[in-house]
């Protein structure tokens, strides 16, 4: 599963893009990786925006 997903995100990414997938119990990620991870789905980041 978790290679049918890299692959999924590597075929649908704009080129040059930086895709990431983070696998984790959500209940063992600290809030301010779940907030980023939130709004990462809706905004797009530039590096100086990542915390």
């Amino acid at each position: 599963m978790i290679n049918r997903n890299i692959y999924s995100l590597y075929k649908y990414s704009e080129e040059w893009s930086d895709v990431g997938l983070c696998i984790a119990e959500w209940d063992r990620v600290n809030q301010e990786v779940q907030t980023f991870g939130k709004q990462a789905k809706e905004t797009v980041f530039t590096q100086p925006q990542n915390p």
